[in-house]
C-alpha cells in the first residue's frame, strides 16, 4: 500500500536547507539550557520584562478570562481560614502583574462581603526575575488599591531557597508560566540526553559586519561565563537555527521521568523540581503550591511533543506533569487535578503539604466547572464563528462566557468590537470596551485600540486619540495603533501625517496580518489625493474657458 507520508518524510529538517555551506556554527553540541538559543533567551527576559506580553509573542491566557486569579483567590480564602494570624502568598515569574491584582480583588471582595479578616491578614509577595517588569508595575501603580497588602521584589527562581519571605506563615505560592522557563532536560530510554547546536545561516563576513564584532569576539561572548555578554548578542535570536542530537550523560531523575511518562522520551524539569522543592520546605503545612502551565499530563500526549518552544525571543520547555505528580506524590502531598484538564490548554495542578481536607470542596467548585474546562477554547470558537459570518452565534457565546467571567478584560474587548463592526451598537461597544480598560489598563494595547476605536466610531475624537496614545505608551510597535490613527488623519484630512501613520503601520507589521488593510488604506488617501489636483485642474479649466468666453466676446462680430 502507497503510504506517501512516509515519501514525505525522507526529507528529514536537515535537507530543508537549500545551502548548507552558508551554516555557521557558533558552538560544539550542548545541553539545552547551556545553548545559546536558551541563554540568549533568558537574556531577552530579562530586558523585555512584560513586554513579551504585550506584544502579542507570548501567550498569557491563565490572565485573561479572570477564573484562574478567581479560583486561586479561592484556595487563599480556604487556607487563611484554616491559618492564625499574619499570611503570606507568593507569586515566581508573575509576568504582567495582572493575575496579583485580580486575585487581590477577589480575596479583598469577598473578605468584606463576608465579614472575613483574611484579607486583612494577607500580604502577596510579587516578583519576577526581570527588573523591568517590576519597576513597571511600580511606575503605572499597577497594585495601588492594594498597596499595603503588596509587596513586588525581583527574584530568580533558581534563587527561592535564599529568598527573605515577609512575616507570618507561608500558606501559598503560585507559579503560572514560569516553570517552562527553568532549565530543562531531554532524555531517553538509551541514557542519552538531548543537546542542540547553534548556528546561523550566514557567511561569516556578512555577520561579522552585522554584529560590529569579529568571529573570535562573537565566540568569546558566546563561552564567557558574564551572562551579560551575550547582550551584544542577542539581534542574532531571531535568526538562529538549531541541529538537535542525544547525547550520553547521567541526569538526576531520568529514570523517573520515563517511567512516570511511560514513554521513550521526556522531559526532566530539572530547574522546577529545585524550585519546587524549596518551596515545599518553607510552605506551612496545608499550605498549597498552584501551577499553571503547559506540557503533556497523559502518555499519549508525548508521543506528539517537540519539547522545547520558541515564542518571540523566548524559548521554553514543556511541563512533565506525569513526573511532578509523581515527586509530590511520593513526598506526602495531596495532587489535585481538575477533572477534564487533559483537554485543555494550559493546565492546572495545586499540591498540598500535609493535611488537604480544607481544599476537597473549595477547589471542587472552582476548578471542575466544565466551564473551567472551557476557558481557553472560547477565543478559538468564536474566531471560528466570525470567520464563517456566524456574528450572532459569536455574541451568544460571548454573552454565555462573560456571565460566568465578568473580568475578562480579553474577551470583553473582543465583544465589543464586534458590537461596533457587526452590529452598529457604538454605545453598547463603549461600554464593554470601557469596562476592559478599566480590569487591564497597563499591559494590553488591545485594549485600548479597540477602546479608541469605539470612540471614534462615535465621532470622541479626542478621547480616540488619548486611547491610542495609551496604547503606544504600552508598546509603540504595534501596527493596529498606528492602522488606527491612519484613520484619525485621514479623517481630520491631514493626508501627510495619515500616509507617515500608515508607513508606521507597514514597518511595524513583520508578520503581515494587517498588511492589506493599511496598503488599502494607504492606496485610499492617495486616490483621494490624486482626485483632488485633478478637480483642482479641472477647476482651473473651467476659470480658464470662462475668462476666454468674455474676453472672445468683445471681438465676436455681432
Amino acid at each position: 500500500m502507497f503510504k506517501p507520508h512516509k515519501v514525505l518524510r525522507r526529507t528529514k529538517a536537515e535537507r530543508l536547507y537549500t545551502d548548507t555551506s552558508t551554516r555557521l556554527y557558533l558552538e560544539e553540541p550542548q545541553p539545552i539550557s547551556r545553548s545559546l538559543e536558551w541563554r540568549l533567551a533568558e537574556r531577552y527576559w530579562h530586558h523585555n520584562g512584560a513586554t513579551p506580553f504585550s506584544d502579542g509573542s507570548v501567550p498569557y491566557i491563565v490572565n485573561n478570562s479572570g477564573w484562574a486569579p478567581r479560583a486561586a483567590a479561592e484556595m487563599v480564602l480556604a487556607a487563611g481560614e484554616f491559618v492564625d494570624g499574619s499570611l503570606v502568598i507568593v507569586e515566581i515569574g508573575a509576568g504582567s502583574g495582572l493575575f496579583a491584582k485580580q486575585a487581590l480583588d477577589h480575596i479583598k471582595e469577598v473578605s468584606t462581603r463576608q465579614e472575613l479578616n483574611i484579607y486583612d491578614r494577607l500580604t502577596w509577595v510579587c516578583t519576577d526575575g526581570s527588573a523591568l517588569a517590576v519597576d513597571r508595575w511600580t511606575s503605572r501603580e499597577q497594585f495601588s488599591s492594594h498597596k499595603d497588602h503588596i509587596v513586588c521584589q525581583v527574584l530568580q527562581a533558581e534563587h527561592f531557597s535564599a529568598f527573605a519571605i515577609p512575616q507570618g506563615t507561608l500558606i501559598g505560592v503560585t507559579v503560572n508560566y514560569a516553570l517552562d522557563s527553568l532549565p530543562l532536560e531531554v532524555v531517553n530510554t538509551h541514557g542519552e540526553r538531548l543537546h542542540l547546536q547553534s548556528h546561523i545561516c550566514m557567511e561569516q563576513p556578512d555577520l561579522e559586519q552585522w554584529l560590529g564584532l569579529s568571529l573570535d569576539d562573537i565566540q568569546q561572548c558566546i563561552q564567557s561565563p558574564d551572562p551579560t555578554s551575550l547582550d551584544v548578542l542577542l539581534p542574532m535570536l531571531d535568526f538562529l537555527e538549531v541541529t538537535a542530537g542525544f547525547q550520553s550523560g547521567v541526569i538526576p531523575h531520568a529514570d523517573h521521568a520515563l517511567s512516570a511518562a511511560q514513554t521513550k522520551i521526556a522531559m526532566v524539569n530539572t530547574g522546577a523540581i529545585e524550585l519546587l522543592k524549596s518551596v515545599h520546605a518553607k510552605l506551612c503545612d496545608g499550605g498549597f503550591i498552584l501551577i499553571n502551565d503547559y506540557g503533556p499530563t497523559t502518555p499519549e500526549a508525548f508521543s506528539n511533543q517537540h519539547f522545547i518552544h520558541r515564542f518571540g525571543g523566548t524559548a521554553t520547555g514543556g511541563i512533565n506533569f506525569l513526573h511532578l505528580d509523581d515527586l509530590f506524590v511520593k513526598n506526602g502531598c495531596t495532587v489535585f487535578e481538575p477533572k477534564g484538564d487533559e483537554h485543555r490548554t494550559i493546565h492546572t495542578r495545586m499540591y498540598v503539604k500535609g493535611t488537604s481536607d480544607h481544599f476537597d470542596s473549595p477547589f471542587s467548585k472552582q476548578y471542575n466547572d466544565t466551564r473551567y474546562v472551557q476557558s481557553d477554547r472560547i477565543g478559538m470558537w468564536i474566531r471560528s464563528y466570525v470567520g464563517s459570518g456566524q456574528y450572532s452565534e459569536a455574541l451568544e457565546l460571548f454573552e454565555r462566557h462573560l456571565e460566568w467571567c465578568p473580568t475578562d478584560w480579553y474577551q470583553l474587548a473582543q465583544a465589543a468590537q464586534l458590537l461596533m463592526q457587526q452590529f452598529g451598537q457604538v454605545e453598547e461597544a463603549i461600554e464593554l470596551a470601557s469596562e476592559a480598560v478599566r480590569l487591564n489598563p497597563w499591559s494590553s494595547t488591545l485594549v485600548w485600540n479597540i477602546y479608541g476605536s469605539t470612540l471614534f466610531s462615535n465621532q470622541e475624537y479626542e478621547g480616540a486619540v488619548d486611547a491610542w496614545n495609551k496604547a503606544l505608551e504600552i508598546h509603540p510597535e504595534d501596527p493596529s495603533t498606528w492602522l488606527n490613527f491612519g484613520y484619525l488623519y485621514a479623517v481630520q484630512g491631514q493626508k501627510e501625517l495619515a500616509l507617515q501613520a500608515i508607513a508606521k503601520g507597514l514597518a511595524y507589521d513583520r508578520n503581515g496580518h494587517l498588511r492589506s488593510v493599511l496598503l488599502h488604506k494607504q492606496a485610499e488617501i492617495i486616490d483621494q489625493g490624486l482626485q483632488q489636483e485633478v478637480s483642482k485642474l479641472d477647476r482651473s479649466g473651467r476659470r480658464h474657458r470662462t475668462l476666454m468666453d468674455a474676453f472672445r466676446s468683445l471681438y465676436t462680430p455681432e
